[in-house]
């Protein structure tokens, strides 16, 4: 431990630095502000990113370089990770922490952009009305089931559509077997938001799928 001079000449020791997460997080504030786009909140995403860490141990093993860079690449993208809007999620895979932008990050991302009018996604139930058209006219036909109980019963396909301002239209749909399939290949397929959000991570599948085409 070091020492320092006060203006009365008395000499005292200097606090130790705060090496944690947290305090590395909090010296890092000034550089989140300037990343973060203009209707960011810096200090917002401090507090978010520090929440995260409380509420999940798990990223408190990670290696500061990972888990500052991940919350960094979040301030770039204007998303808030952990928290119930779902824009991004701060994910521990050991001691390496990953940024997975969630589907409400990826339509806020496209919905920035000048040529899309709409982008969503929905999930289809057993006992839902679904019919899907492709060919040279394509279209989907979705009319949910009445029950009360809907969203307890499993689930058979996953959409998601983007509307282009021109007028024009495209879709994606997976059915219960494939959103399974892409959950498999996931590092996290048995923990984190497959396992409490499993609708959302189907919706951000078909969503992913569909990313790929209209411009970010």
């Amino acid at each position: 431990m070091g020492t320092q001079t006060q203006s009365n000449g008395q000499i005292v020791p200097k606090k130790p630095q705060d090496n944690s997460l947290a305090g590395l997080l909090q010296r890092m504030t000034p550089e989140l502000t300037k990343a973060l786009p203009k209707h960011v909140d810096p200090d917002r995403m401090a507090r978010i990113a520090l929440t995260a860490l409380r509420t999940n141990k798990r990223l408190q093993d990670c290696t500061p370089g990972s888990f500052l860079g991940s919350v960094l690449s979040a301030a770039q993208l204007g998303l808030e990770p952990n928290t119930p809007l779902g824009h991004a999620y701060l994910i521990p895979y050991k001691t390496e922490c990953t940024l997975q932008i969630g589907y409400q990050g990826m339509i806020d991302l496209v919905r920035r952009t000048k040529s899309v009018s709409d982008i969503y996604a929905e999930i289809v139930y057993e006992g839902d009305e679904f019919e899907v058209q492709l060919g040279l006219h394509r279209d989907i036909k979705h009319i949910p089931s009445k029950d009360t109980n809907r969203e307890e019963g499993k689930v058979t396909h996953v959409y998601a559509v983007a509307h282009l301002k021109d007028g024009g239209a495209t879709f994606v749909v997976l059915t219960q077997k494939q959103i399974e399939k892409f959950r498999k290949r996931s590092r996290a397929s048995s923990s984190g938001p497959w396992v409490t959000d499993y609708e959302a991570m189907a919706k951000k599948t078909a969503v992913r799928r569909l990313f790929t085409w209209p411009p970010k």
